[in-house]
């Protein structure tokens, strides 16, 4: 579940390169995985907090709207830091600084892009493979009642 912010993170790498034709470099590609550590750590964020959530007995709609409530300002603010952290690394063209131009535009625009897209992608994605799971789960437990009720009903006769 965490792993999939990374492809989403990609999208916005992918259209920040596009917007401002910066080509792929190895300064692109270290930046692509500072990326992937502060994409999976977000949403780390807000799946930890639902799991704890589910924990004390939420059901899946009320942890994710309350994690996702609750998790904005955190997330929101570790981003928002990190872009305007970057940003005079886009703007500056003097020295060597050129050289992690790219670096800085592929940190920005995934992890803005990434954000955004886990703070409603991850949210219905766990939504629909926590509630297929519980599901099996209560058709296994319904099958399992079944047979036990075929067993005691063939052992009385």
């Amino acid at each position: 579940m965490i792993m999939t912010t990374l492809p989403l993170s990609m999208i916005g790498v992918i259209l920040g390169l596009a917007i401002t034709r910066v080509q792929l470099s190895m300064f692109v590609m270290i930046g692509i995985l500072m990326l992937f550590g502060m994409a999976v750590n977000n949403a780390i964020v807000m799946l930890d907090f639902v799991a704890g959530l589910r924990k004390k007995g939420w059901s899946i709609h009320d942890a994710l709207v309350e994690a996702c409530g609750s998790r904005l300002r955190p997330i929101l603010m570790t981003t928002l830091t990190t872009v305007l952290g970057w940003l005079p690394m886009v703007f500056s063209s003097k020295g060597s600084s050129g050289y992690y131009q790219g670096m800085a535009i592929a940190v920005m625009f995934g992890l803005s892009f990434c954000t955004i897209l886990t703070l409603f992608f991850t949210p219905v994605l766990y939504s629909l493979v926590e509630e297929r799971k519980e599901r099996k789960q209560k058709e296994k437990e319904e099958k399992r009642r079944q047979e036990k009720e075929i067993e005691r009903r063939g052992y009385a006769k």
